[in-house]
């Protein structure tokens, strides 16, 4: 993809649940003041009891007269987190949020694209240089875990040679992601990945 022109707006999408406002206010005003001006961005807030308060707060960072002129709009998207019922969650701070990004696709029908961020971020540099990555026939881009790094390392997947993964096989943190939606709404990838949670709940150690 050579330009950013070719699929407008700019999604950026993150969640959590309402002890996550504040961390997502500051990660959406970083990310904003970093863009190059002049991109239309959409910003979708997956919900998990995001109280109203905490919405317009959230609303108040987005449009403050702080950041540059550019064309901004933001929602909030109540997920109904019964589908994850019986899930496996991570220690302190991961709970069934976590999961949220998995129902991307359904979500944001009207969009091809989309980069995910957590919350619990800063925003250092110019997302419109993520946008522009050509996927080349990926689901998502992302980077190797800096803590992790292969499936085979120590916190890695839990037997990976029994699931039929090879030892060097990257594993890629999920706070940062690149989203191919129409891909993953065409290769059913939402309902694979959460079949194969639930079939896998021995395996699985962290949430994201």
């Amino acid at each position: 993809m050579s330009s950013t022109n070719t699929y407008t707006p700019l999604v950026i999408v993150c969640g959590g649940d309402d002890n996550f406002a504040m961390p997502t206010g500051v990660m959406l005003h970083s990310a904003l003041l970093n863009l190059t001006p002049g991109i239309p961005v959409a910003i979708h807030v997956m919900s998990n009891g995001i109280k109203l308060a905490s919405q317009a707060m959230i609303q108040r960072v987005v449009t403050q007269s702080g950041l540059p002129e550019r064309n901004v709009s933001l929602s909030f998207l109540s997920v109904d987190t019964g589908v994850f019922e019986g899930f496996k969650t991570g220690p302190r701070h991961l709970n069934v949020s976590a999961y949220m990004r998995l129902l991307m696709p359904d979500l944001l029908p009207d969009h091809q694209r989309a980069i995910y961020l957590d919350a619990d971020m800063v925003v250092h540099g110019n997302l419109a240089e993520l946008w522009e990555q050509d996927f080349a026939g990926k689901d998502v881009l992302a980077v190797v875990d800096f803590g992790i790094g292969f499936a085979s390392a120590p916190a890695g997947i839990h037997d990976y040679n029994k699931l039929g993964i090879d030892a060097d096989t990257p594993y890629f943190n999920s706070g940062v992601m690149v989203v191919n939606l129409e891909q993953w709404r065409q290769t059913g990838l939402t309902a694979r990945a959460l079949a194969y949670i639930r079939d896998h709940q021995d395996v699985i150690q962290h949430a994201d």
